[in-house]
C-alpha cells in the first residue's frame, strides 16, 4: 500500500514537472515572438523616418566639395584633374547624398587571372597602354599575358610596385591628358531663360543653353560603338555626389528607360574627346562640378547626332518602354505625326499619334502598333 502511494506521488510530481516545463517553453516562445515583432516595427519606423545625413567616416566616401574652381591662369595638371578631390565648404549645407552611379562604368581592380577578366575597362586600359607605348598588341578587352606584361612595364616606369594589378593609383599615373582652358562660370553669371543641355555625339560636345543663348560648351567622351550613348530627349532626374574612381566627383542621372545612363566625371581624363565609355557621358571633373551647380533636376537633355536605331519585334501599346518605342516615335515624327519627345515611352502622345496615323491610312483605329502599322511607317 505504501509503495503504491509512493508511486502515485512520484507520477504526480513528474506530471507537474512536465507541465511546468511546457508552461515555461510557451512563455519563452511568446516573449521571443513579441521581441521579434518589436524589432521589425522599429526597423520600419526607422526606415520611414527622415534622418540626418550620415557624417563622413572611414567606412563612407568623403563627399566632394560642391564648388571647387581652378584658377584659369594656372591650369591644373592632368594628374590633379584625375584626382580632383577637395574639402566641402562648411558654409553650405549638403543637399545631395553619396551614391554609386548605375551606369556601366566599372571601378574593379584588373589583374591576370583565370578565367580572364574581360570588359570595356580592360579595352580602355589596353588602348591607353598602347598610346603610352607599353602595349603592342591589338586591344581586345581581354586581360591576358601580354596585357599583364604591359601593366608591369608601365608600373616599373612610374615607380609603382610592378605587381600587374591595376588600381586607382595605376589609372592616376596614366593621366596625361590635355589641359582644361575653359573659364569658370557661376550661377550669378547665367543668363535668364530655360536651361537645357544638348549633347552632340558626332562633335563630342555638351552645350549648355539658357533660352536660345549658348552659355558654355564642354568637351566630353561618349560610348563606344558597342556600348553607344543613347540618342533621344531625356531629363536629369537625379543629382548626386559620385564616389570617385571611374565616375569622378559628380553624377547626374538621366531618365533613359532602358538603362542607367548619366553625365559624370572621370579618373581617365585622356578619354575626353573620344568614344570610350560604356554609354554614359564623361566630363572633366572640374567641368561636371560646374555644370552640376548650373542645372536643376528636370533639366531637359537632348542627345543628338544620328537616327535612333533598333528593330521593332513586338506589338507596342500604351505603357511600353524601350529603344523600339523610341524608333517608333522617330518614324511617327518623320511622317508628321506628333509623337512627343524621343524618350522611349509609349504614353498618351504616342497613342494619339498612332491613332491619327491609323485614321489617316484608313486602318482600324486601335492606338496600338502591329505589323500593319510597321508596314505603313516603312519599318517592314
Amino acid at each position: 500500500m505504501g509503495r503504491r502511494r509512493m508511486a502515485r506521488g512520484v507520477a504526480r510530481g513528474a506530471r507537474v514537472l512536465v507541465l511546468a516545463f511546457l508552461v515555461v517553453t510557451v512563455v519563452a516562445a511568446v516573449v521571443a515572438a513579441a521581441a521579434a515583432v518589436a524589432a521589425v516595427a522599429r526597423r520600419v519606423v526607422l526606415s520611414a523616418a527622415p534622418g540626418p545625413m550620415p557624417s563622413p567616416s572611414a567606412s563612407q566616401p568623403t563627399p566632394i566639395a560642391e564648388t571647387s574652381r581652378r584658377d584659369p591662369a594656372s591650369p591644373a595638371s592632368p594628374a590633379s584633374r584625375a584626382s580632383h578631390v577637395s574639402q566641402e565648404s562648411a558654409s553650405r549645407p549638403r543637399s545631395y547624398r553619396v551614391v554609386v552611379p548605375k551606369c556601366g562604368e566599372t571601378n574593379r581592380r584588373l589583374y591576370l587571372t583565370k578565367p580572364r577578366l574581360k570588359g570595356n575597362d580592360v579595352l580602355e586600359l589596353q588602348e591607353r597602354l598602347r598610346a603610352l607605348g607599353f602595349f603592342s598588341g591589338k586591344p581586345d578587352g581581354v586581360f591576358d599575358l601580354s596585357t599583364d606584361a604591359a601593366v608591369r612595364a608601365f608600373q616599373r616606369a612610374v615607380d609603382l610596385e610592378p605587381d600587374g594589378v591595376v588600381t586607382p593609383d595605376t589609372w592616376l599615373k596614366m593621366a596625361t591628358g590635355r589641359a582644361q582652358t575653359l573659364p569658370a562660370l557661376t550661377e550669378a553669371e547665367m543668363p535668364s531663360g530655360e536651361r537645357r543641355i544638348v549633347v552632340d555625339v558626332t562633335k563630342l560636345t555638351l552645350t549648355l543653353y539658357a533660352g536660345d543663348k549658348v552659355v558654355k560648351q564642354y568637351p566630353i567622351a561618349i560610348g563606344k560603338w558597342h556600348t553607344p550613348t543613347p540618342i533621344g530627349e531625356f531629363a536629369i532626374i537625379e543629382k548626386d555626389y559620385a564616389p570617385g574612381g571611374a565616375f569622378g566627383s559628380r553624377w547626374m542621372g538621366l531618365n533613359v528607360p532602358w538603362g542607367g545612363y548619366g553625365i559624370h566625371g572621370t579618373n581617365r581624363p585622356w578619354s575626353i574627346g573620344t568614344a570610350a565609355s560604356a554609354g554614359c557621358i564623361r566630363m572633366f571633373n572640374e567641368d561636371v562640378e560646374e555644370l552640376f551647380e548650373l542645372v536643376p533636376i528636370k533639366t531637359r537633355v537632348f542627345i543628338v547626332g544620328y537616327e535612333p536605331e533598333g528593330d521593332i519585334t513586338r506589338e507596342l501599346g500604351p505603357g511600353a518602354t524601350g529603344q523600339d518605342v523610341q524608333v517608333l516615335q522617330y518614324y511617327l515624327r518623320r511622317e508628321a505625326f506628333d509623337a512627343g519627345p524621343l524618350d522611349g515611352r509609349f504614353g498618351e502622345r504616342v497613342e494619339a499619334a498612332v491613332r491619327e496615323m491609323q485614321k489617316f491610312y484608313g486602318v482600324p483605329v486601335t492606338g496600338r502598333v502591329g505589323t500593319n502599322e510597321l508596314y505603313l511607317l516603312g519599318l517592314r
